[in-house]
């Protein structure tokens, strides 16, 4: 479709600009009905745009994998290939176990402080502030930016383990691997 006949079927004359707001000779009902038809329209066709931008993120993102893959048809372009097939094996606990133990932590930091911190509310907040702590951020909450989080000593345990435990963790697999 052209973009000139999108606009004009939605937000130009022939949609949402062109409500007779007006005219007597209309009714208001019929006027609104006409205003919110054009407004579902509008709405669908964002809806069908958002929907195009996540197939082409899909697409774009399996073309690249098909071209990564692509690269192992040749001894020295194949490193990348021939490093994750190697370690494939090892990856693949070292997800099960990130998994589990940032699933645990998620959980426990949400039931601890779900009630007295903003970072621990919501599910999605909670990921995103361990999400920021695995690399490298630290909560505040206190005057002193730099020592906000260690005015709740259970929060302070809460966030050495956490990072002792990351970090540890991507340390044993950088050793097991030998990178």
């Amino acid at each position: 479709m052209c973009v000139h006949y999108i606009q004009t079927e939605t937000v130009g004359t022939s949609g949402l600009a062109g409500v007779p707001w007006s005219s007597r000779d209309i009714s208001l009902g019929d006027k609104v009905e006409q205003f919110f038809g054009g407004m579902e329209e509008l709405e669908a066709k964002m809806n069908n745009e958002q929907l195009m931008r996540n197939f082409f993120f899909v697409h774009a993102t399996v073309a690249l994998i098909r071209l990564i893959f692509q690269t192992a048809t040749h001894p020295r372009t194949a490193i990348l290939i021939n490093t994750l097939t190697e370690a494939a094996g090892d990856l693949w606990h070292f997800i099960i176990l990130f998994c589990v133990l940032y699933f645990g932590f998620l959980v426990l930091g949400m039931s601890l402080f779900a009630e007295r911190r903003e970072e621990f509310s919501t599910f999605p907040r909670a990921f995103e502030t361990l999400w920021d702590m695995m690399l490298g951020s630290m909560l505040e909450g206190g005057e002193i930016t730099s020592s906000r989080w260690m005015v709740d000593p259970l929060l302070a345990f809460y966030m050495i383990l956490y990072n002792l435990i990351v970090f540890m963790m991507v340390a044993i697999v950088k050793s097991r691997l030998q990178l």
